[in-house]
C-alpha cells in the first residue's frame, strides 16, 4: 500500500477527521520521500579541440575522431579500448564529445584522415570534470612521398657496385629504413618508394665503386606534403 493510500485509509478509520493543515503535512512529507528515492542526474563529459595540419598549422576538415574507453565490466576494467562515439572534424578543424561519464580507466582518441598519417591520444579521465570542456589539440602528419631510382647507366664491369641508405628515416613507417642497400653489376636498375610526413628532410647516403673510379655522397630532399618528391641516381 502506498504511502498515500495509508493516508487516506487512516482518515476514514479516524474518528476525529483530519484539519487541512494535517492533510497538508502529510502529503508533503509523501512528496519529499518520493523525491528522495529519485535516480542521481547523470554527469556529462566533454571532451573538445582542434586538428590541425603539421606542415601548415591549418585546421583540418573532415578528420573521422572517434573515442573509446576501457570501461569497469564484472568488477574489472577491460583489457581492450571499446567505443563511444565518434564525429567528423568542422571546416576550422574542430571536434567534440558530450557522452556520460563512465567507470572508466582510460580514454582514446583517434583521428583518420586519408592522405594523413593517423594517430591517437590517450586521455587520464582524472583530467575530465563535469560539464567542464577538456580541451585536447592534435595536429596530423600530410603523406608525401619519396621515390629514389637507381640506375647503373655506364656499366664498366660485374665488380660494379653502389650502395644506398636513409640516414634519418625515423618514422613510423614500415616501408622506410635506414638499412643498408647493395647493388652489384652492369645492370643495376631498381627503384622503390618511402611515404614519409609532408616536409620532411630527408637525408641520404651514396657510395660508388667503379674499376675507374668511385665516390661518396651525402645529401638530402625535402618532401612536399601529399606529393612525390624523386631521389634519381645514375652512376
Amino acid at each position: 500500500m502506498s504511502m498515500l493510500e495509508k493516508c487516506w485509509a487512516f482518515m476514514n478509520n479516524s474518528f476525529k477527521p483530519f484539519s487541512l493543515p494535517a492533510v497538508m503535512a502529510v502529503l508533503f512529507s509523501f512528496v519529499l520521500l518520493s523525491a528522495c528515492r529519485k535516480e542521481p542526474e547523470e554527469l556529462i563529459m566533454i571532451i573538445e579541440g582542434r586538428v590541425t595540419d603539421s606542415a601548415g598549422g591549418q585546421g583540418v576538415q573532415g578528420v573521422f575522431v572517434s573515442l573509446s574507453q576501457k570501461a569497469l565490466e564484472d568488477g574489472a576494467f577491460v583489457a581492450a579500448f571499446q567505443p563511444v562515439s565518434s564525429v567528423v572534424t568542422s571546416g576550422d578543424g574542430f571536434y567534440r564529445f558530450e557522452f556520460k561519464r563512465a567507470n572508466a580507466s582510460a580514454y582514446r582518441l583517434e583521428f583518420n584522415k586519408a592522405l594523413y598519417f593517423p594517430t591517437y591520444v590517450d586521455i587520464n579521465p582524472d583530467l575530465l570534470r563535469p560539464d567542464i570542456p577538456f580541451a585536447q589539440e592534435t595536429s596530423l602528419d600530410p603523406v608525401a612521398w619519396a621515390r629514389t631510382i637507381i640506375r647503373n647507366n655506364l656499366p664498366e664491369s660485374l665488380n660494379d657496385l653502389i650502395s644506398f641508405n636513409y640516414v634519418n628515416a625515423d618514422f613510423a613507417c614500415s616501408c622506410c629504413s635506414n638499412e643498408q642497400l647493395t647493388l652489384s653489376g652492369m645492370l643495376v636498375d631498381t627503384s622503390f618508394i618511402c611515404a614519409l610526413p609532408g616536409n620532411y628532410k630527408l637525408k641520404y647516403f651514396i657510395n660508388v665503386e667503379k674499376d675507374s673510379s668511385g665516390y661518396v655522397q651525402l645529401d638530402s630532399i625535402i618532401c612536399s606534403p601529399f606529393d612525390t618528391t624523386y631521389i634519381d641516381i645514375s652512376y
